[in-house]
């Protein structure tokens, strides 16, 4: 079974490993949350499962505004498999839902600040572009059927409910689906 947490991990050290720009994200605050993730299991079919199904991956380019941005998307992805794909697992199974809380506070609020600050500046080199916080979404919206596959169909109001509580919460971004 694919590992979220061994995922994020795999995320964060592809973004740490070939991204020089990451700033403060990889500062002493976020040291003791890799060594956490890193006791996740991590297989060859999660890591295909991760780039052929969930097309979750960091692939830099030489534009450093582009690179910035696609760093920001993989972050978040990562984000995502910590905050609502092991958390709903977790709520599936019964198990501990405050296992990586603290991890999810640290990140959730440097993302969000990340978010935010690429969002407040407009683009000089990348004209047209829209918003990182839309993209983010999007990236959601496009993983929920892979994430209710992962979990069971029946958690999909459950899948809406956190991911709203993520947006709003951690990243300080509007919810994206309607509250009933």
């Amino acid at each position: 079974m694919f590992s979220p947490i061994g995922g994020a991990y795999n995320l964060l050290r592809q973004v740490k490993g070939n991204y020089q720009s990451s700033g403060p994200l990889f500062d002493e605050n976020i040291k003791p949350v890799m060594q956490h993730l890193a006791k996740a299991s991590f297989s060859t079919e999660d890591k295909n499962f991760l780039i052929q199904e969930l097309n979750m991956k960091y692939r830099g380019t030489d534009d450093p505004e582009e690179s910035s941005r696609r760093a920001v998307l993989t972050l978040s992805d990562a984000f995502e498999l910590i905050a609502v794909w092991d958390w709903l697992k977790r709520l599936h199974d019964g198990s501990d839902l405050d296992a990586y809380a603290d991890d999810l506070s640290i990140l959730g609020n440097e993302l969000g600040k990340l978010i935010r600050a690429v969002d407040d500046h407009p683009s000089f080199t990348l004209s047209g572009t829209r918003e990182i916080s839309k993209s983010v979404a999007a990236s959601y919206f496009s993983h929920k059927n892979a994430c209710l596959a992962y979990i069971g169909q029946d958690a999909e109001q459950a899948y809406k409910t956190r991911v709203n509580l993520v947006f709003k919460y951690y990243l300080g971004l509007a919810p994206m689906y309607e509250e009933n």
